[in-house]
């Protein structure tokens, strides 16, 4: 007899030729002939095909959270193998999912591949997704969770000033977001930037002032 670490060939005491696997991998899958021959021929067996039985497994992990903002897109790719291939299926508390709800799936059935895309995040979006993969073999399912932060919104809104030269004067907003979003001032569709003695601008967490000093002439406009 022959052997590796995986099988092993033997000849009985009564002529038959065995083949003896100790550890089946995947590789070993495909079509088996026993060819017999001497001196004056060559006999061949029938051919025998071997297809392994696999319950599906994921090859590539999954991420258990994912945090997006609204309008972005997300993609999330699946990638399974079993045998017979595993049948990808994506669902959203408990509900399968398809591209009529709004998302874009792609599955490939015959290598169990799949990829699941929110065009554009809203907060909607939000829940719980499973990404299941089958086989009669067995099922295998992995839990997404998925959060779209919503846009940063403001609690009130600038009101116009009518000051004379030389006087102060103090905008403030505050502006709301996870996480909480920057402010940057403009004045007719030019950012801001801090200057001495003339422009103060102040970030408290959530509240957001501008200040001008001594505001002469060319500080007139549009402030936002």
């Amino acid at each position: 007899s022959s052997q590796s670490s995986d099988y092993e060939l033997i000849v009985t005491e009564d002529g038959f030729y065995r083949i003896v696997f100790h550890q089946f991998h995947e590789r070993y899958l495909g079509e088996y002939q026993a060819v017999i021959t001497n001196s004056t021929s060559t006999v061949r067996t029938k051919i025998i095909r071997v297809i392994g039985q696999q319950a599906p497994v994921f090859t590539q992990a999954l991420p258990k959270f994912i945090q997006i903002k609204t309008g972005e897109k997300l993609t999330i790719e699946c990638m399974a193998k079993g045998h017979p291939t595993p049948k990808v299926t994506w669902l959203r508390d408990g509900k399968v999912l398809s591209n009529k709800d709004g998302f874009d799936i792609k599955v490939d059935q015959t290598t169990g591949h799949s990829i699941f895309i929110i065009p554009i995040g809203t907060v909607k979006h939000s829940g719980k997704y499973e990404c299941k993969v089958e086989n009669q073999y067995g099922t295998h399912t992995v839990e997404i969770n998925i959060e779209v932060l919503p846009p940063p919104t403001t609690q009130q809104k600038l009101k116009d000033f009518d000051i004379s030269r030389g006087q102060d004067v103090k905008l403030t907003v505050t502006a709301n977001g996870t996480p909480l979003p920057p402010c940057i001032w403009f004045h007719n569709d030019k950012q801001i930037y801090p200057k001495p003695n003339h422009i103060i601008i102040i970030d408290d967490g959530p509240a957001h002032t501008l200040q001008l000093l001594d505001v002469q002439l060319s500080d007139a406009g549009t402030y936002k």
